[in-house]
């Protein structure tokens, strides 16, 4: 946790061009290596080329859809204050740190690229406890992001045993 929210500091503090276009890069990149995510997805899971393809497809998906629309959900908004013309009322949304995920073995990669695309949109790092069972396509997946450009120790991993893993996350 520690690694994560001191390089998350950094992350919150740059734009969210930077950010999407980081995140831009991850899908592109995601997409090259479609073939290889969906293979791992395959190995680990049990699922047909095309139920692992569309998983992979989803985690594109989703990386798209929060880079494109992060600065929409995130700006600053104007509420109607309980007494109008007296108050005005304004909504700041800031990075909290660092998002706790913990991630199934069935859906691993669409389900860890909604939550860790959408939390770095946000400026948030990340740390994530993984299946046993499907930790390979999550590092994969992990170092498509670390070579579209998100800062190494933004994106921790931690793998074991249900319990007391998940606890400690």
């Amino acid at each position: 946790y520690n690694i994560s929210r001191k390089a998350q500091i950094n992350w919150s503090e740059a734009s969210f061009n930077s950010r999407r276009k980081v995140l831009l890069r991850a899908y592109v990149e995601i997409c090259a290596q479609a073939e290889l995510i969906t293979n791992l997805v395959q190995i680990e899971t049990g699922k047909t080329f095309g139920q692992a393809f569309e998983e992979v497809y989803q985690a594109a998906s989703s990386t798209h859809y929060n880079a494109v629309n992060s600065k929409k959900f995130l700006r600053q908004k104007r509420c109607k204050p309980g007494i109008p013309f007296l108050f005005k009322t304004k909504i700041f949304q800031r990075p909290l740190g660092v998002a706790a995920i913990i991630t199934p073995w069935n859906f691993p990669v669409s389900l860890t690229a909604m939550d860790v695309s959408a939390a770095l949109a946000a400026g948030c790092g990340v740390v994530q406890k993984t299946d046993p069972k499907a930790t390979l396509s999550i590092l994969a997946l992990r170092n498509i992001y670390l070579k579209a450009g998100i800062p190494q120790d933004l994106w921790q991993i931690v793998t074991g045993e249900g319990e007391p893993t998940g606890e400690a996350v």
